[in-house]
């Protein structure tokens, strides 16, 4: 089965490591929104979901489709920041996360070993990059298991809490509470949001997005245990 990395902020991968992150929501494409005439959502033939958002043109015709960034039963694993842990030789190592966990693992191949060793010898064990953390490492992966498209303020309570979210959930240390799961999702989504897409993919835009479920799975059964 394909595996490939998908990237969250540091309090999604606590709110993953805690069991609470159930559903991943990311924009469709900057501008679009449920409603649009330039809009449709296809439903995917073969799972209970849409396999794709099509671009239509003033006469309704399509002009070119937007799939989502995976597939129903695909798996994704969560890059996060990592250091090497102890030695290792060969294509057999151990990383240390930052909650102090220790995960042993094995490369693939020594062509794989031999490509990340520059981040594997005894004078890199300084913290790492998770855009440099090999997949063989990772320690949270997601089974997708549904991909729905929605607006981004059609989320409710409950979806918020599928995200990861509920009452009391802070920005920041020195940040107040939010009232509600949802309101600390869309801070969460705002705080997010990068300074060029800012007006079109806030929540004040209310943009269209994927709908990504997910089921956290071990690392055997993922084909990454020792």
């Amino acid at each position: 089965m394909k595996i490939r990395p998908y990237f969250l902020d540091s309090a999604m991968i606590h709110a993953a490591l805690c069991g609470k992150k159930e559903t991943i929501r990311q924009p469709v494409r900057a501008g679009l929104r449920v409603g649009d005439k330039s809009v449709r959502a296809v439903p995917d033939a073969f799972n209970d979901g849409f396999s794709r958002v099509e671009i239509l043109n003033e006469q309704g015709e399509k002009v070119r489709d937007v799939r989502p960034p995976c597939a129903p039963r695909s798996l994704l694993y969560i890059p996060e920041p990592w250091r090497l842990h102890g030695g290792g030789s060969g294509a057999e190592y151990a990383v240390e996360f930052q909650d102090g966990a220790v995960i042993p693992f094995h490369f693939e191949s020594e062509e794989r070993a031999s490509a990340w060793s520059k981040y594997l010898d005894a004078q890199h064990q300084k913290w790492q990059s998770p855009y440099r953390m090999p997949r063989e490492a990772a320690r949270l992966i997601m089974l997708v298991e549904r991909i729905r498209v929605e607006n981004l303020l059609s989320i409710t309570e409950a979806g918020a809490r599928a995200e990861g979210f509920f009452p009391g959930w802070k920005l920041a240390e020195e940040s107040p509470g939010a009232a509600t799961a949802r309101q600390a999702f869309l801070w969460h989504w705002d705080a997010m949001i990068k300074p060029r897409d800012c007006f079109r993919e806030s929540s004040r835009f209310d943009p269209l997005v994927w709908v990504i479920e997910v089921k956290r799975v071990n690392r055997e059964a993922a084909g990454l245990g020792n």
